[in-house]
């Protein structure tokens, strides 16, 4: 189906943005949370 390749882009595209800012986010969690390991 088109709409479902379509998802699939938009969805591959929030992770890689997601992947991107993964390491900003773990050392901001880190850093407000330093209990959680």
């Amino acid at each position: 189906e088109f709409k479902s390749i379509i998802f699939y882009r938009f969805l591959r595209i929030k992770i890689r943005i997601a992947r991107r800012n993964t390491l900003k986010t773990f050392s901001i969690s880190q850093q407000s949370y330093p209990y959680r390991k």
